[in-house]
């Protein structure tokens, strides 16, 4: 059931996604830089080893993300807005709380037809700051 090194398959891969839809909105791969897949070289568990990342001790699931200014260079070099993916955060069943302070969000979609705040169910606080 667990996935590679801890945490659990799924969220590890919605992870490295989520990592490559901010560098994609900056141009900038040393974005999250302790968030490494294996394609890295340098796999390691996103529970214990990844900024920004707090898991459930006991499922290993992903339980807060805070990626608050992960796209401050945006704002700095003056590049446009994004919007933000919320479909990226859909595999996340026990997350609780998301940071996404600073990161200059012009507005939100979803790739996915249904809503996106109600498949994350056990969603407390969400702050965009």
């Amino acid at each position: 059931m667990h996935g590679y090194k801890g945490c659990l398959e799924t969220e590890r891969t919605a992870l490295l996604e989520i990592k490559s839809f901010f560098i994609s909105s900056v141009s900038d791969n040393k974005i999250l830089p302790s968030w490494v897949g294996e394609d890295d070289g340098m796999p390691s568990d996103c529970c214990d080893d990844w900024e920004g990342v707090k898991c459930n001790a006991t499922t290993r699931r992903v339980m807060q993300l805070s990626l608050n200014n992960t796209k401050r260079l945006n704002h700095y070099y003056g590049t446009s807005a994004s919007l933000l993916n919320m479909s990226l955060f859909h595999p996340f069943e026990e997350l609780q709380r998301l940071d996404l302070l600073g990161n200059w969000f012009t507005g939100i979609y979803e790739n996915r037809a249904y809503d996106s705040f109600g498949s994350l169910k056990q969603l407390k606080i969400l702050d965009l700051g």
